[in-house]
Protein backbone atom coordinates (compact mmCIF):
# COMPACT_ATOMS: atom_id res chain seq x y z
CA UNK A 1 0.00 0.00 0.00
CA UNK A 2 1.47 3.49 -0.56
CA UNK A 3 2.19 5.25 1.95
CA UNK A 4 0.64 9.14 1.35
CA UNK A 5 1.11 12.79 2.69
CA UNK A 6 -0.74 15.69 2.27
CA UNK A 7 0.87 19.13 2.58
CA UNK A 8 -0.69 22.68 2.67
CA UNK A 9 0.70 26.28 3.20
CA UNK A 10 -0.51 26.78 6.45
CA UNK A 11 -3.81 27.17 8.28
CA UNK A 12 -3.67 31.52 9.64
CA UNK A 13 -6.80 32.45 8.12
CA UNK A 14 -9.79 30.06 7.03
CA UNK A 15 -11.05 30.10 3.53
CA UNK A 16 -12.05 28.28 0.36
CA UNK A 17 -8.66 26.39 1.08
CA UNK A 18 -8.73 25.09 3.95
CA UNK A 19 -11.71 24.21 3.23
CA UNK A 20 -10.41 22.21 0.02
CA UNK A 21 -7.67 20.70 2.37
CA UNK A 22 -10.44 19.21 4.98
CA UNK A 23 -12.21 17.00 1.92
CA UNK A 24 -8.69 16.13 0.53
CA UNK A 25 -7.90 14.44 4.01
CA UNK A 26 -11.73 13.03 4.35
CA UNK A 27 -10.16 11.00 0.92
CA UNK A 28 -6.90 9.70 2.97
CA UNK A 29 -8.01 10.12 6.79
CA UNK A 30 -4.98 8.30 8.09
CA UNK A 31 -2.39 10.56 5.70
CA UNK A 32 -0.36 13.03 7.80
CA UNK A 33 -1.33 16.65 6.86
CA UNK A 34 2.40 18.62 7.00
CA UNK A 35 2.10 22.40 6.93
CA UNK A 36 4.38 25.47 8.19
CA UNK A 37 1.97 26.97 10.84
CA UNK A 38 -1.51 25.73 11.99
CA UNK A 39 -2.97 28.10 14.40
CA UNK A 40 -5.78 26.37 16.28
CA UNK A 41 -8.67 28.62 15.50
CA UNK A 42 -8.01 28.46 11.78
CA UNK A 43 -7.74 24.84 10.99
CA UNK A 44 -11.09 23.04 9.95
CA UNK A 45 -13.64 21.54 12.32
CA UNK A 46 -12.89 17.71 10.68
CA UNK A 47 -9.02 18.21 10.42
CA UNK A 48 -9.04 19.07 14.07
CA UNK A 49 -8.76 15.34 15.26
CA UNK A 50 -5.87 14.38 12.04
CA UNK A 51 -2.60 13.97 12.35
CA UNK A 52 -1.44 17.99 11.39
CA UNK A 53 2.57 17.87 12.11
CA UNK A 54 3.98 21.88 11.61
CA UNK A 55 7.15 23.49 11.05
CA UNK A 56 9.80 25.00 13.27
CA UNK A 57 7.53 28.36 12.27
CA UNK A 58 4.69 27.06 14.25
CA UNK A 59 7.14 28.28 17.44
CA UNK A 60 7.92 31.83 16.07
CA UNK A 61 6.79 34.55 18.53
CA UNK A 62 3.74 36.21 17.31
CA UNK A 63 2.86 33.95 14.95
CA UNK A 64 -0.69 34.84 15.25
CA UNK A 65 -0.80 38.35 14.61
CA UNK A 66 2.35 38.77 12.26
CA UNK A 67 2.64 35.75 10.57
CA UNK A 68 2.44 37.21 6.85
CA UNK A 69 6.39 39.03 8.10
CA UNK A 70 7.66 35.72 7.99
CA UNK A 71 6.77 35.03 4.58
CA UNK A 72 10.73 34.61 3.18
CA UNK A 73 10.73 31.59 5.37
CA UNK A 74 7.76 29.21 4.42
CA UNK A 75 9.52 28.13 1.41
CA UNK A 76 12.48 26.86 3.48
CA UNK A 77 10.14 25.22 6.41
CA UNK A 78 8.15 23.42 3.14
CA UNK A 79 11.52 22.60 1.72
CA UNK A 80 12.72 20.86 5.12
CA UNK A 81 9.80 18.59 5.67
CA UNK A 82 11.00 15.23 5.47
CA UNK A 83 8.63 13.50 2.77
CA UNK A 84 11.16 10.89 2.10
CA UNK A 85 9.01 7.69 3.06
CA UNK A 86 5.82 8.86 1.04
CA UNK A 87 5.19 7.22 -2.25
CA UNK A 88 2.27 9.85 -3.23
CA UNK A 89 2.39 14.06 -1.60
CA UNK A 90 -0.52 15.87 -2.50
CA UNK A 91 -0.10 19.89 -1.53
CA UNK A 92 -2.81 22.34 -1.53
CA UNK A 93 -0.84 25.72 -2.02
CA UNK A 94 -1.31 29.08 -3.54
CA UNK A 95 2.96 29.61 -2.99
CA UNK A 96 4.80 27.09 -0.92
CA UNK A 97 3.53 23.80 0.21
CA UNK A 98 3.69 23.40 -3.86
CA UNK A 99 7.55 23.71 -3.50
CA UNK A 100 8.28 20.39 -1.34
CA UNK A 101 10.91 18.13 -1.78
CA UNK A 102 10.20 14.75 -2.80
CA UNK A 103 12.59 11.61 -3.08
CA UNK A 104 12.99 10.64 -6.81
CA UNK A 105 10.43 7.86 -7.34
CA UNK A 106 7.53 9.63 -5.73
CA UNK A 107 4.81 11.12 -7.15
CA UNK A 108 3.73 14.67 -6.05
CA UNK A 109 0.03 16.14 -6.87
CA UNK A 110 -0.70 19.81 -6.56
CA UNK A 111 -4.10 21.21 -6.18
CA UNK A 112 -2.31 24.98 -6.82
CA UNK A 113 -4.96 27.77 -5.96
CA UNK A 114 -4.81 31.15 -7.83
CA UNK A 115 -1.03 32.09 -7.68
CA UNK A 116 0.04 34.75 -4.71
CA UNK A 117 -0.74 37.88 -6.53
CA UNK A 118 1.33 39.66 -4.13
CA UNK A 119 4.33 38.34 -5.40
CA UNK A 120 3.99 40.30 -8.66
CA UNK A 121 2.05 43.26 -7.08
CA UNK A 122 4.78 43.44 -3.90
CA UNK A 123 4.77 47.28 -3.29
CA UNK A 124 1.07 47.39 -1.92
CA UNK A 125 1.82 44.39 0.10
CA UNK A 126 4.67 45.98 1.66
CA UNK A 127 2.91 49.10 2.50
CA UNK A 128 -0.30 47.62 3.64
CA UNK A 129 2.08 44.86 6.13
CA UNK A 130 4.30 47.92 7.22
CA UNK A 131 8.16 46.58 6.11
CA UNK A 132 10.45 48.50 6.38
CA UNK A 133 13.32 50.07 4.04
CA UNK A 134 15.52 47.07 4.29
CA UNK A 135 12.75 44.26 3.76
CA UNK A 136 11.45 46.04 0.78
CA UNK A 137 15.17 46.15 -1.21
CA UNK A 138 15.56 42.38 -0.60
CA UNK A 139 12.12 41.51 -1.25
CA UNK A 140 12.71 41.72 -5.43
CA UNK A 141 15.85 38.70 -5.11
CA UNK A 142 13.63 36.97 -2.87
CA UNK A 143 10.42 36.89 -4.95
CA UNK A 144 12.22 35.76 -7.78
CA UNK A 145 12.12 31.94 -7.20
CA UNK A 146 8.24 32.01 -5.96
CA UNK A 147 7.37 33.50 -9.45
CA UNK A 148 7.70 29.79 -10.83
Amino acid sequence: MSRIALVHDYFVELGGAERVVEAIHDSFPRAPLYTTVALPKYVPGRLRAADIRTSILQHLPAMDRRFRHYFMLYPFAVENFDLSSYDLIFSSSSGYAKGVRKRRNAIHVCYCYTPMRWVWRYDDYVAREGFGKGIRGLLPLFLWGLRK
